[in-house]
């Protein structure tokens, strides 16, 4: 038995708003031509529309990066601040046409760019968005680009960024 000496008290629940919890937060969007066919109700962007939504409207930070074979467009990891932050958002991923190779290893490497000039305080999460296959035009390419991946996620890893993967595609790849 355990004497009284040794009883833990559990700490007591507190609603103080202050403790909710915030991101620095980078969409990595796959914009590669195989996007057309393993996405093509284009879900990718209406769970990016979600996610933000759930974001609270102050003290969050995101940034997105739109990828194909190399990176397409990227915006650095900004405050979000209001509607038309999350809207920018939202906007800087759908304005980008699917075409070409899928290069997963530099959109993460970018991201992970972005969130070293995010908010140190804050915990960083990638949220990739993609139909999962990286898939280069020549074998030197392909190893490169799977490199780059693996070092991109031991570099997350290292800073103790999350990863969070959502799959767009069911081939089985």
């Amino acid at each position: 038995s355990v004497g009284a000496e040794n009883a833990q008290v559990a700490p007591t629940a507190t609603s103080d708003q202050s403790t909710t919890r915030k991101f620095n937060v980078v969409f990595v969007v796959d914009a590669s031509n195989s996007m057309n066919s393993t996405d093509t109700e284009g879900w990718r962007f209406e769970a990016i529309d979600q996610f933000l939504s759930l974001l609270s409207m102050k003290g969050n930070h995101v940034g997105t990066v739109v990828f194909n074979d190399k990176v397409l467009a990227a915006n650095g990891v900004s405050e979000v601040t209001n509607k038309k932050d999350k809207l920018n958002a939202s906007n800087a991923v759908k304005s980008v046409q699917a075409i070409g190779f899928t290069n997963i290893g530099a959109a993460l490497a970018k991201a992970n760019d972005l969130l070293k000039k995010g908010d140190p305080s804050l915990p960083s999460i990638i949220l990739l968005l993609s139909d999962g296959n990286t898939e280069m035009p020549t074998e030197a390419e392909q190893k490169a680009a799977v490199t780059a991946q693996n070092n991109a996620i031991a570099d997350a890893k290292n800073n103790d960024t999350a990863v969070y993967c959502v799959g767009l595609n069911a081939n089985g790849k």
